[in-house]
């Protein structure tokens, strides 16, 4: 845990510094690939986690605790989404009070048409770490987003067993 006292060299301060640092670059990297298609990178991730749903969809409050976003914010991410044609809203069948999000037609083919891109910028990005390092990172990264995060439960986990 960083403090004032926390020398600016510190292990955990360099850890903080890379962090954002790989943060930045993937964020930018993210709105190259899904702008090449017309989106956002947090469009890619939105329609991404709907797509996990799968025929069921997913209730708008899962998105929003999964992507770290207000109710507000999911709300017009998901407007914006909806309004272009990649997603619709459902209601619950079982529960009124809850709507669902799907993936339209138009949200199943961009993200069949960005996985070929994601993967060939994943193959290049890491193609100097080994199989047991990619692996080591995801559990590191999923540690990290824990500590950050302690009080919510990630609906989603990005990894998957192998």
């Amino acid at each position: 845990m960083l403090t004032n006292k926390t020398p600016p060299d510190s292990l955990e301060a360099r850890i903080v510094v890379a962090t954002f640092r790989s943060a930045s670059l993937l964020a930018k990297a993210g709105n190259r690939l899904a702008g090449s298609l017309g989106l956002t990178q947090q469009q890619w991730v939105l329609l991404a986690a709907i797509a996990r749903g799968g025929r069921e969809g997913v209730p708008l409050s899962a998105l929003g605790r999964n992507l770290l976003v207000t109710k507000a914010n999911i709300t017009g991410m998901v407007d914006r989404l909806e309004r272009d044609g990649y997603v619709a809203r459902v209601p619950d069948p079982s529960d009124r009070r809850v709507t669902r999000a799907h993936l339209t037609p138009k949200g199943q083919r961009f993200l069949a048409e960005i996985r070929p891109r994601q993967s060939a910028w994943g193959d290049r990005t890491y193609r100097g770490f080994g199989r047991s390092e990619k692996k080591s990172l995801l559990e590191l990264l999923e540690k990290q987003f824990n500590a950050l995060n302690p009080e919510e439960e990630t609906p989603w986990p990005a990894s998957r067993p192998t």
